[in-house]
């Protein structure tokens, strides 16, 4: 009858909704286009190499990201979507060339502006080393000692 008709119409709702939730956040998502995927760091990921890229961090990066890595910055409450955290899962799997990517160009849809213009090449892959020795605890190059422990 008209009960079991209405319970129906309720549950197929629900789910149409949650699909249409679901597509909204994956909208949100950047497909993982617009950068080498083969590209991986020249740069060995020595003490010196970490240094330069930690010193690059707290001036260019740290007012959003924040001193730790966490996305927490002093300018990161006023930005949709927050700023990265470093030491998230999610932000461990990003490979080499996106992170190179993002840093050199910006991301869209963020907050993230593009740094081709200030930072060399060199200076991108030392912070990139430093993003994942400090804050994702990549190990760094073999027979450097870490910064972590100094």
């Amino acid at each position: 009858g008209k009960g079991r008709m209405r319970r129906e119409s309720a549950g197929l709702g629900a789910v149409a909704a949650m699909l249409g939730i679901i597509l909204l956040a994956q909208g949100r998502i950047e497909p993982a286009v617009g950068y080498d995927p083969g590209l991986v760091n020249p740069v060995a990921a020595t003490s010196d190499s970490i240094a330069k890229g930690d010193a690059l961090f707290q001036v260019n990066c740290a007012s959003c990201h924040g001193a730790g890595g966490k996305g927490d910055g002093p300018l990161a409450d006023g930005m949709f979507p927050k700023p990265a955290d470093f030491s998230a899962a999610h932000t461990k799997v990003h490979p080499d060339g996106q992170l190179f990517d993002w840093i050199q160009n910006g991301k869209s849809g963020t907050d993230m502006p593009a740094f081709g213009d200030t930072l060399t090449d060199e200076q991108i892959w030392d912070l990139i080393n430093d993003i994942q020795v400090e804050f994702q605890g990549k190990p760094a190059a073999a027979g450097t000692p870490s910064p972590i422990a100094e």
